[in-house]
């Protein structure tokens, strides 16, 4: 008996239906996967309606990760607590797909923000502004000169960051202790910090105090510093003020956005007493 293929949908239908292609429905085809309900003696393949739901399933747990032989298991072995184990891990996957994209968006967040502010940064011109508390993961503490950062410093920071479910690509900032500041010992490094931003604060090891600070711009390369920090030691000499603490430089654009390396945006960052 001739089939009645007005009750049937062709593959391009089909696929069209399901937002897929024929490509891929040949394939799940021949690796007995999810087979036409009906094939025709010159090869073209037909479909019903009620098909959609278990492709919709099988597509599923492949964008889920499920391997193909774990779909054909799940769907010759259907049952309720078959389908509770599938779908427990799917969670777990999900939910660290989640925390990963999570983690990227606010990367990019950072690096929006760091544009934002270098966009409108004032170069070579130092001020007393407000700034307010920054999240940040610190490195070890170590003493070097910024062109001698010892490369254990970096790795050590990026496993202990991706640890925390934080993306690796965060700007890094420096630290230079109070003390070394004072004996204009401005390019020797104390550690080295990732600023979070405020979705990531949870994961923050340490807080730099918001406060009143001395703050200037300026472009160079990693350590091209000596002109941005002498117009700090001149402004705290003209106005007679006291520092506060130790002080932190940021490069709030690097390699990722800046053409030229002797081109990165810094920012210099001293707290002061009131």
């Amino acid at each position: 008996m001739s089939k009645d293929l007005n009750t049937y949908l062709s593959i391009s239908q089909f696929a069209k239906l399901v937002s897929t292609n024929r490509k891929k429905l040949i394939y799940y085809d021949k690796i007995d996967l999810f087979h036409p309900a009906y094939v025709a003696k010159n090869g073209y393949r037909y479909y019903l309606h009620n098909q959609v739901e278990k492709y919709f399933t099988i597509n599923t747990l492949s964008k889920l990760g499920l391997p193909i032989k774990d779909i054909k298991r799940y769907l010759i072995e259907q049952n309720p607590q078959h389908a509770k184990s599938i779908l427990k891990k799917m969670s777990y996957k999900i939910d660290a797909s989640i925390k990963e994209l999570e983690s990227y968006k606010n990367l990019i967040n950072s690096r929006k923000a760091n544009l934002e502010e270098g966009s409108h940064a004032v170069l070579y011109q130092p001020y007393i502004g407000k700034i307010k508390d920054r999240y940040v993961i610190t490195s070890v503490d170590f003493l070097s000169n910024t062109k001698h950062i010892p490369a254990t410093v970096y790795t050590e920071l990026w496993e202990k960051s991706e640890k925390l479910g934080i993306a690796y690509g965060y700007s890094a900032g420096y630290i230079i202790s109070q003390n070394a500041f004072k004996k204009r010992e401005y390019n020797m490094i104390s550690r080295v910090f990732f600023k979070l931003v405020d979705d990531d604060k949870a994961k923050a090891d340490q807080v730099l105090p918001g406060g009143t600070y001395i703050i200037n711009y300026g472009i160079g390369h990693y350590g091209d510093t000596k002109r941005i920090y002498e117009q700090i030691y001149d402004y705290l000499d003209k106005y007679r003020l006291i520092i506060n603490g130790d002080v932190s430089e940021e490069y709030i654009t690097d390699e990722l956005v800046a053409e030229n390396p002797s081109e990165y945006i810094i920012k210099i960052s001293i707290p002061i007493k009131n």
